[in-house]
């Protein structure tokens, strides 16, 4: 089976993700080469370019990556021909409600972390933050407000664009025990590679976000803070120098698999393929006809025009701003 997948971004290589770097999952053969037909065709958010592809239209599944936030609410709708869409705001007909499956930010591939073991790693009691100085949304301002008001604690580091750089946020999280994971958006399906890196990592995610995120992961391998505690400083301090981490290896070793063979993209995917598969029989992909769907924004013609009057206020609010 042959599953084409268009996205927007070049990084990270997608393909690290899979066993051997192969593209491939158990018995799925991806590509992002432009093949004249597929078998399904995933959009992660929507395709750089313009796609012309032979493909069964009910087998056209697009991944919701960005959150449902003020800024890219309009993603969650998709394109017209997407058959199935996993975004996190709706259910029912053609949507389904999902955590968006987004790669992870450490450069490092999957047979690298399925070796792994924590014992080869030089964990320091510290606290480590990588993330950017945005303010493009209202949860990027509110986790900016929070960084600073930190800022001043010596045993918590701050890295990432526009703070201080670094070329590999593994080489932050291999030697930390904690780190903090805020996501830009919090509602009960929004988790992010800021939480999955932690547990690939095994460092204890202290962690602001998904509503449900131990419905997800399990509660031992998470500490989760409220940024808005009045005593989040000194709650911080103790979680430093607290001898908690050993007991928690066992709960992140569960978490990280979870992440590799179940949530992460390839695994996600393949389970929903085969289940539509299975659903409709194999003659399913007798029904292959010639598809084209825009690519960059052009690609998003299916949300409601009380979105696009919400887009076009904010913009002006922005502007006055200035």
């Amino acid at each position: 089976m042959l599953v084409k997948i268009c996205r927007y971004y070049p990084y990270p290589d997608i393909k690290r993700q899979t066993p051997n770097q192969s593209f491939k999952w158990n018995n799925i053969t991806f590509t992002e080469e432009d093949v004249a037909e597929c078998d399904f065709l995933v959009i992660l958010d929507y395709p750089k370019s313009d796609v012309t592809v032979k493909v069964n239209p009910n087998h056209i599944l697009h991944i919701c990556l960005e959150p449902a936030n003020e800024i890219s609410k309009y993603r969650q709708f998709a394109n017209k021909q997407s058959s199935v869409v996993y975004n996190q705001i709706q259910e029912g007909g053609k949507y389904i409600k999902s955590q968006p499956a987004l790669p992870w930010h450490l450069d490092k591939d999957y047979n690298y972390f399925k070796k792994l073991k924590p014992e080869s790693l030089k964990k320091e009691d510290k606290i480590v933050w990588v993330t950017s100085n945005q303010r493009a949304s209202i949860q990027h301002n509110k986790r900016m407000d929070f960084l600073e008001s930190i800022s001043d604690l010596s045993f918590i580091e701050l890295y990432g664009r526009g703070i201080k750089e670094v070329d590999s946020k593994w080489d932050v999280m291999r030697n930390a025990k904690y780190a903090i994971a805020y996501e830009n958006f919090k509602n009960p399906f929004n988790w992010t590679e800021k939480i999955s890196d932690c547990f690939l990592s095994y460092t204890v995610p202290l962690y602001f976000g998904c509503d449900r995120i131990e419905d997800y992961f399990p509660k031992e391998a998470i500490i989760q803070i409220d940024p808005k505690d009045k005593h989040i400083k000194q709650f911080l301090k103790e979680i430093v120098h607290s001898n908690n981490y050993n007991q928690k290896i066992e709960a992140l070793k569960a978490a990280r698999t979870l992440v590799l063979d179940k949530y992460q993209i390839f695994p996600f995917i393949s389970n929903q393929i085969n289940a539509i598969v299975s659903r409709e029989g194999i003659k399913s992909n007798e029904k292959k006809k010639i598809i084209s769907i825009k690519g960059g924004n052009d690609y998003f013609d299916n949300y409601p025009k009380s979105i696009e009057v919400t887009r076009i206020i904010r913009k002006i609010k922005n502007k006055i701003k200035l």
